[in-house]
């Protein structure tokens, strides 16, 4: 077993950001530390994407109930609306999910510590946008072929 740091943001028991270790190969751990039962991944804006890092959310939160608590980093992320917990983790140029080194952490803290990039809140302002044409949180699109 390999254990990596990952950043958790959000709906946790010590506060709503820390470092925890998980096995990256163990899909257990990934629902233990977002306290849920399917993942799916998350965009990020450039700023962190370009960087590396990678996210994981819980696929299901807004079906849950209850639903878990709004993530007050939602708009540092580039969403307009986040329910629970985040991981943040790196990943390689095949997907491989990599751990966080300490700088990683704080070049994240320092980030998120700040107000949302103007790159996040144009992310954020146009899954708004969406939601409001879709409030069902799903679109249906028609295949027109030639």
């Amino acid at each position: 077993m390999t254990s990596i740091a990952v950043l958790v943001l959000g709906e946790r028991v010590t506060g709503d950001a820390g470092v925890e270790m998980i096995d990256p190969d163990n899909l257990q751990d990934f629902y233990r530390v977002l306290n849920c039962q399917t993942v799916g991944s998350l965009s990020l804006p450039w700023a962190l994407r370009g960087r590396g890092f990678y996210a994981f959310c819980d696929d299901e939160a807004l079906l849950r109930e209850p639903q878990p608590k709004p993530n007050r980093f939602a708009r540092h992320l580039g969403h307009e609306r986040l329910l629970g917990a985040v991981m943040i983790c790196r990943t390689d140029d095949m997907g491989e999910t990599l751990g966080l080194t300490p700088e990683d952490v704080r070049t994240l803290t320092r980030y998120l510590s700040g107000s949302p990039s103007l790159e996040a809140h144009a992310m954020a302002d146009e899954e708004r946008a969406w939601l409001e044409r879709n409030p069902s949180g799903f679109e249906i699109r028609e295949l027109l072929w030639p």
